[in-house]
């Protein structure tokens, strides 16, 4: 009997000095699960910025700018006043071409082209 009362005891010890390092561990694994500081973050593209990306990538006068969820969807009239093109950035500033197009009605273009407002 006396054993068995050893054994309780010691174990009892055992379990009260090691409970908290079992919380210590568990509460160290939490940290596993959040993004490491290395990790790139997220760069919000505002309008200003969507227009930028855009100009810089096919030249021109961007004719609509307008968002859709994260991407922003931007229509540029090429320097020529003939081309145009369908762009798409995202959330970082990379830009997508989705279509490119000759517009036959270049005259109606050049107004667009020609403007001197910014906005």
């Amino acid at each position: 009997m006396k054993r068995n009362l050893y054994v309780s005891a010691a174990a009892s010890v055992v379990l009260l000095a090691g409970g908290p390092a079992v919380a210590a561990a568990a509460t160290g694994a939490d940290t596993a699960r959040t993004a490491p500081a290395s990790a790139v973050a997220r760069v919000d593209v505002d309008a200003g910025g969507a227009a930028a990306a855009a100009l810089k990538h096919f030249p021109g006068v961007v004719e609509s700018l307008d968002q859709d969820g994260a991407i922003w969807h931007v229509n540029v009239i090429g320097k020529d006043g003939v081309t145009n093109s369908e762009l798409e950035v995202s959330t970082t500033g990379a830009v997508t071409e989705r279509n490119k197009d000759r517009d036959d009605n270049a005259a109606e273009n050049a107004r667009l082209v020609g403007a001197q407002i910014t906005a």
